[in-house]
């Protein structure tokens, strides 16, 4: 990111750091965000035979050779591999949801102190804005990520988890990470793997 940003200073473009908090923001989001978004998404969907057979054919794509081979053949192990490794239990998970709401709602204030265009007051979107855009993906399912995943659809979800997605794309912050894709994810020069 620190690159990005030297990189499009050199372009004449705003710095994605223009003040310290920034870097701090990203470190939270990073240490917080990151780790229980992703426990508790799988948790949630691991939790569904319905999502557990779309995860399974995202894993599949863009393999090829061995490795689609595993992912084929041996689905529920991997499955429980990542399970232990992740930690990805009910009570881990629920604590995970705690986390994760807590910085929802340091990003819902956030946005309703700086007028709810980013998170600093900024005219352009720093290192924080896309960090907390990446990271908050997964409890969001923004459409120009459908092919990375599987779609935001009632009918491709399990009911929790589709509740849950759209409680979090209901608050300032859910918000937030939809313009941001809308607005700053080029999606037409993004390809998914086939």
């Amino acid at each position: 990111m620190h690159y990005v940003s030297d990189e499009l200073c050199k372009l004449g473009k705003s710095t994605l750091y223009p003040t310290s908090e920034v870097e701090k923001l990203v470190n939270y989001f990073d240490e917080t965000l990151g780790v229980h978004a992703r426990r508790y998404i799988y948790w949630l969907m691991f939790a569904s035979d319905k999502n557990t057979s779309e995860l399974r054919q995202c894993w599949l794509r863009g393999t090829t050779g061995l490795e689609r081979w595993i992912q084929r053949h041996f689905p529920g192990s991997i499955q429980a591999l990542a399970t232990v490794g992740m930690q990805i239990h009910e009570q881990p998970s629920l604590m995970s949801k705690q986390h994760v709401d807590e910085v929802f709602e340091k990003v819902n204030q956030m946005l309703e102190k700086h007028g709810e265009l980013y998170l600093l007051n900024t005219n352009s979107p720093t290192a924080a804005d896309i960090t907390f855009a990446s990271l908050a993906y997964p409890m969001i399912f923004p459409r120009q990520c459908d092919d990375l995943v599987f779609e935001y659809d009632q009918n491709r979800m399990s009911r929790e988890l589709y509740d849950q997605i759209t409680t979090y794309r209901s608050q300032r912050a859910g918000k937030f990470v939809l313009r941001m894709y809308e607005q700053h994810r080029i999606t037409d020069r993004v390809q998914p793997m086939p």
